[in-house]
């Protein structure tokens, strides 16, 4: 009889791993808001986290094998997936824009260093 009030039982361990993908699904949609809000500003703090959460939902699942991923928890799984989804979305619109920023700044550095003699003739609009 112990040994049995001394390991939780399997509701228990399930209730805190429910609790442990809504701890990250907080931090993800946390994420979400605030690049949609303000861009990439202040991510760092997000990446790290974010990185912690998953790393101690890793833990927490490698230490209950025997918990099934039904019910309760399938759904908490459910949620986080979709959070980290619509997470990634945001993200990769943000590295876009990024790039597209990236992308005139190295033209408007390329133009102003050429002389013009290699370049392509432009068109000229209304004439």
């Amino acid at each position: 009889m112990g040994a049995e009030s001394a390991s939780p039982d399997l509701s228990q361990l399930e209730q805190r791993l429910c609790a442990v993908i809504e701890a990250a699904v907080k931090i993800v949609e946390e994420e979400s808001v605030a690049v949609r809000q303000r861009g990439a500003a202040d991510l760092d703090k997000f990446i790290e986290r974010k990185g912690q959460a998953l790393v101690n939902l890793d833990r927490h699942m490698k230490l209950n094998p025997q918990i099934s991923s039904s019910g309760a928890l399938a759904h908490h799984l459910q949620r986080l997936r979709s959070a980290l989804e619509e997470n990634r979305r945001y993200l990769q619109i943000n590295i876009d824009a990024v790039s597209e920023v990236a992308e005139l700044i190295v033209r408007a550095i390329e133009t102003s260093r050429s002389d013009g003699t290699y370049a392509q003739p432009r068109a000229h609009r209304g004439k």
